[in-house]
């Protein structure tokens, strides 16, 4: 874009009009010249900090550099990214419109919090601004239990509400995207599915219908999933309840 320069064109401009003997007039345009060229004001990057999707595709629109400048027409100017981390991302240098070069990767890079340098020039100055760039988690990794397995032998007359076991599972994501629900998924033989309920927060499964080791089945088969925000990222497990006789338990001698 033209623009132009205002102490090359006063200086032709004075000149021109002495010669023409129109010192009045050499006033004037001296004194607008040195108007304008007095608005040429330091325009400012108002952008503080970016949040960015960590499964952004590439060249996707990642952020825009916004800025400020108090001139009253407004000069055109130039967007530049800097530092280690700007490799990620690609910058529009006549729009400052920031998009994805390559992808992110949230859990390897410092909890998802990193800098990068802002530079936004105009014809006459040339100003710097380091932002934070937050990686927000993408749910890209299932849960995964721990201190397995969950096997357990439950006596007959086993007082209901009483926690049998809890089940555990972990996310590497962050956030929501590692907030993890439970449930039972099934029960072998089906009919053991009202016998047993599963806190979806904390996994505690407790005894909820009377167990019976002669006119009931004497196992059961839990298959218990952990799902965490997005329904496609979830992790089963089978547990095995074995019901144990009273008698058994009465007479039971430890080694």
């Amino acid at each position: 874009m033209f623009k132009l320069n205002v102490k090359r064109y006063q200086y032709y401009c004075k000149v021109g009009l002495i010669l023409l003997g129109l010192t009045g007039y050499m006033m004037k345009l001296s004194l607008l010249f040195s108007t304008a060229q007095s608005q040429n004001q330091i325009p400012s990057i108002t952008t503080s900090y970016a949040q960015v999707k960590e499964d952004t595709p590439i060249n996707e629109y990642a952020f825009q550099i916004e800025t400020f400048d108090p001139d009253p027409v407004p000069d055109p100017l130039t967007y530049m990214i800097t530092g280690t981390k700007s490799i990620y991302f690609y910058c529009d240098e006549n729009t400052g419109t920031v998009t994805i070069r390559t992808p992110l990767e949230r859990d390897d890079d410092d909890k998802g919090v990193f800098s990068i340098g802002l530079v936004v020039s105009d014809a006459d100055y040339t100003v710097s601004k380091d932002i934070q760039i937050i990686v927000i988690d993408a749910n890209d990794n299932q849960p995964i239990f721990e201190n397995t397995p969950y096997n357990v032998n439950v006596t007959e007359n086993t007082a209901l509400d009483t926690v049998l076991f809890r089940v555990y599972a972990k996310d590497a994501d962050a956030g929501l995207a590692a907030v993890v629900k439970y449930s039972i998924d099934e029960v072998s033989p089906t009919n053991g599915l009202s016998h047993f309920t599963i806190n979806e927060n904390n996994g505690d499964v407790k005894l909820v219908k009377q167990l019976s080791f002669t006119s009931l089945s004497t196992f059961y088969r839990l298959k218990i999933k952990a799902t965490v925000s997005s329904p496609s990222q979830h992790f089963s497990i089978h547990c095995w309840i074995f019901t144990s006789h009273l008698l058994e338990a009465l007479f039971w001698i430890p080694h």
